[in-house]
């Protein structure tokens, strides 16, 4: 019974001690463990170019080279429109899930790039009307082949350049 009345008597102080080590834990613990994850990037508008689109079309946001959300084109009043949220990429992974301030993203349509760009940042709500015209849908790809033939090109060079005297290299400044 005396042992009771003497925990009975020191409470208050073991109960002010104990809320300042819950508040000293909580100001320790890391930052991000507090935070929950971070809002999307939303986009809307028009896409205009191309009416053969199917209903079935789809948009793909892309940043870093990956895609991080998709949607498809939907009719409304004769025109093509899209709604898309870009989520926001959780830093406590090395995946890249979404956006980061930023970030740039690209908009795909059908895998052909439209040309515009936007920047990500948490919360916004932004109109970008889209626009996926024939040279903008040939211009991505036919970059690509031209860097990859220019890459196979300083490739040989370099090759050749190592192996000057080999006959190979002799066989082809022949036939130059």
């Amino acid at each position: 019974m005396k042992r009771f009345k003497h925990y009975q008597k020191h409470m208050p102080q073991l109960t002010i001690l104990l809320m300042i080590t819950v508040v000293w834990i909580l100001g320790h613990l890391p930052v991000h463990a507090l935070q929950g994850p971070p809002l999307p990037a939303s986009f809307y508008g028009v896409v205009e170019g191309d009416e053969t689109f199917t209903a079935n079309a789809t948009l793909t946001a892309v940043i870093h080279n990956t895609p991080v959300a998709q949607t498809t084109l939907t009719r409304h009043e004769g025109q093509w429109v899209y709604r898309l949220h870009v989520p926001g990429d959780d830093a406590n992974t090395d995946i890249v899930e979404g956006g980061r301030p930023g970030d740039v993203i690209s908009f795909h349509i059908e895998g052909l790039a439209t040309g515009q760009t936007a920047v990500w940042q948490s919360g916004v709500n932004t109109q970008l009307d889209l626009s996926l015209s024939p040279a903008a849908a040939l211009s991505a790809p036919a970059a690509g082949h031209l860097a990859s033939w220019l890459a196979g090109g300083a490739l040989i060079l370099v090759i050749c350049a190592g192996l000057w005297r080999s006959r190979w290299c002799q066989a082809a400044r022949r036939l130059a």
